[in-house]
């Protein structure tokens, strides 16, 4: 019995990886490129229902790999360096 619910278990994995990369799209930014930023910081007291996650919009500085990049904003704050 062991068996046959682990085939399932396994069945089950793979049908919901399939259809997930069939919904998925990938992405690709460039330097000089103008992004929404996620912000998942919730506000005390509000409906997260209300809340609008995708506040600023920044610029792709440079990319690291696939996934990650370094992003500029003008409403942060800026650290002099001498």
């Amino acid at each position: 019995m062991h068996r046959v619910v682990r085939d399932h278990l396994q069945a089950s994995a793979d049908y919901a990886t399939t259809w997930y990369n069939k919904q998925v799209t990938f992405r690709s930014f460039y330097p000089g490129d103008r992004v929404r930023l996620y912000n998942a910081a919730h506000k005390m007291g509000k409906c997260p229902k209300w809340q609008f996650f995708y506040s600023d919009v920044g610029t792709v500085k440079q990319k690291l790999n696939d996934v990650t990049y370094i992003i500029t904003c003008p409403k942060w704050r800026q650290i002099n360096s001498h």
